[in-house]
């Protein structure tokens, strides 16, 4: 009798040779490094991995990930990816996605994937805004909100993800934060090793899009701190969590609405 040895694999497995473009200091940077570090650590072998994108800033993930990947058109990624993990149930299939692609055009997609749990993951990149189409409102942005597309402010309410994950009976819901990189794997490892695939999705946290909401690219100050180019926040955690108008964690125990901050749901299907 044989043991099986899983494969070693290291970050740079997953790393490709392709130009990432994303704006400077954006909190992508810092989930697409989870995201390599997780994969090898899992030990699955990595022509296992698909990730199946949509349209948007977040969609462009199957570029640079080393796996197998499929970018699709907007809002139809769930519905690619269902149509996959069913005829191929051995693959591991993620999701890339955002607040626009799965929760408006995508949205019915979307609950469909949750109620089924054929076994997906999904990333769902939530900045309440549609960043890569020049800046309208998007399900999640806030009440009142300013874009080009409602230029009085919005007056729809915002779309709660976790509540609709959890209403469409997913198995396993968490959350977490792009610059908290310890919490963050050691969540995407959680949810990846159940025994039921999960849905993931990031929203629930303020994460203005660099572009449109703060008029510029670069990094800049984060509650008193600092994100580089790469997303890493250079000065102390307690800046990043303190607001002097709305104190610790800001209302209702959500997190001030700083620069390039992204939160993260993870959601078992």
């Amino acid at each position: 009798m044989t043991t099986a040895t899983l494969p070693v694999y290291t970050k740079k497995d997953f790393q490709t040779d392709q130009e990432i473009r994303w704006c400077p200091g954006c909190g992508d940077y810092a989930i697409l490094s989870a995201v390599q570090m997780v994969f090898a650590d899992l030990g699955i072998p990595r022509e296992k991995f698909v990730i199946i994108s949509g349209i948007g800033c977040s969609s462009r993930f199957p570029y640079y990930v080393n796996t197998f990947g499929f970018h699709t058109i907007h809002g139809r990624a769930p519905a690619v990816a269902t149509g996959l993990k069913i005829v191929r149930p051995d693959l591991e299939v993620w999701v890339a996605t955002g607040d626009g692609d799965s929760l408006s055009i995508g949205g019915n997609h979307t609950i469909h994937m949750l109620r089924r749990n054929v076994g997906l993951k999904v990333l769902l990149f939530n900045n309440k805004i549609y960043g890569l189409t020049k800046g309208q409102y998007s399900p999640t942005s806030e009440v009142g909100k300013k874009t080009k597309s409602t230029p009085f402010g919005t007056t729809d309410r915002p779309f709660n993800p976790i509540s609709l994950a959890i209403g469409s009976e997913a198995t396993f819901v968490a959350r977490s934060v792009d610059v908290f990189q310890t919490h963050l794997k050691d969540t995407l490892n959680s949810h990846t090793r159940q025994n039921k695939s999960p849905f993931q999705t990031h929203h629930g946290l303020p994460s203005p899009c660099q572009r449109v909401q703060q008029g510029r690219g670069g990094g800049g100050s984060v509650g008193g701190g600092y994100l580089d180019a790469r997303g890493i926040h250079r000065k102390t955690h307690e800046s990043l969590f303190h607001d002097r108008d709305r104190g610790p964690f800001g209302r209702g125990n959500e997190l001030p609405c700083i620069r390039i901050l992204l939160g993260v749901i993870i959601v078992v299907s």
